[in-house]
């Protein structure tokens, strides 16, 4: 990186971005409204004698869903700020005339999970999965272009077709921290990333 560009105030500018994300509190809030869709499925399965997986009842079956759901929404609401991140982080190299495509920038700096890929990787595939799973064929070796390279990606954490989408979106999530800490999502997957960026940039 240019050690004149970054003096300028454009880029400044942009650099000043990265340590505001007033997008975490409403993840936050997401998460708790999956916390709790989860708690009202938990109770429920209580009061119907917590029957195995086979058998339980349509209101079980539409409360998980909601779980889901709300699981998803995380995700694409981290993936905003990924997105977000991405921006701001390439507009400051073509400032610099080295523009770049989102799969580097994804795992610049980025902290790797065990199953090799960025938790931003992570994040952003989960997010993909959730919005277009309904386009994919129900065997996914079957998938082709975009969706292929996506299902390659979450299949890595140990999603399937099988899986319900709660479940699948918990693997998302346990592939960067356990359930207990999901409101560290947006720090881990976004506002450290971006501080690393930032210190990157600077050239600390």
């Amino acid at each position: 990186m240019n050690t004149k560009l970054i003096a300028t105030g454009a880029v400044q500018d942009l650099e000043e971005l990265l340590y505001h994300f007033p997008l975490a509190s409403v993840i936050r809030e997401q998460v708790s409204l999956a916390e709790r869709a989860q708690e009202e499925h938990s109770d429920h399965l209580r009061r119907i004698g917590d029957p195995g997986r086979r058998f339980w009842d349509t209101p079980a079956e539409l409360l998980y869903d909601e779980v889901g759901i709300h699981l998803g929404a995380m995700f694409v609401l981290l993936q905003a700020g990924i997105t977000e991140t991405i921006s701001i982080v390439n507009r400051i190299y073509i400032l610099d005339g080295n523009a770049k495509n989102k799969t580097p920038i994804l795992r610049l700096e980025a902290t790797t999970s065990a199953s090799g890929l960025s938790y931003q990787e992570i994040a952003n595939a989960a997010a993909n999965y959730f919005k277009h799973r309904h386009e994919w064929p129900q065997n996914w070796a079957d998938a082709k272009s975009l969706s292929k390279k996506t299902i390659e990606l979450v299949s890595r954490i140990g999603m399937s077709a099988s899986n319900d989408l709660a479940d699948n979106l918990y693997y998302a999530l346990g592939a960067i921290t356990d359930r207990a800490n999901a409101k560290a999502l947006p720090t881990l997957v976004v506002e450290d990333w971006r501080l690393k960026l930032a210190a990157r940039l600077r050239g600390d």
